[in-house]
């Protein structure tokens, strides 16, 4: 097994040893992990699944970025009152409430600021019950 250094100069003398066999694909890689996670592209296994919404990923990153999305962080908590849209925070809000341009645009915003703290709350508390559960 290679060092990490070794593998590292792999990066500047442009090495790629490890090729990929299916037909037409001309992709090489400098680690033997990227290359597996590759093949799964070809062979459409996603092996990675989100236990929130069933989704599934041919390799773990790619889930741990779409996991980020159901935390209580990224929730769309800020809704519009004229249209419902959904976003992650006020300022998202207030830029879009501003297309609808009404006469009571920073009471509107207050307001969906308030329910948004609400849910927000709702949201923790759910995410507590399930990591106890």
């Amino acid at each position: 097994q290679l060092s990490h250094l070794q593998q590292h100069t792999r990066i500047h003398t442009g090495d790629r040893p490890y090729k990929c066999a299916h037909p037409g694909c001309e992709k090489a890689f400098t680690q033997l992990s990227n290359l597996q996670s590759h093949r799964r592209q070809h062979n459409k296994d996603k092996p990675f699944k989100c236990h929130n919404c069933h989704r599934a990923y041919t390799d773990a990153a790619s889930l741990e970025v779409h996991l980020s999305t159901h935390t209580v962080k990224h929730a769309k908590v800020y809704t519009c009152t004229i249209c419902s849209r959904a976003y992650t925070s006020e300022t998202y809000l207030m830029k879009h409430m501003r297309k609808h341009n009404p006469p009571d645009l920073q009471q509107q915003v207050q307001a969906a600021a308030a329910a948004a703290a609400v849910a927000q709350a709702q949201a923790q508390a759910q995410a507590q019950a399930q990591a106890q559960a």
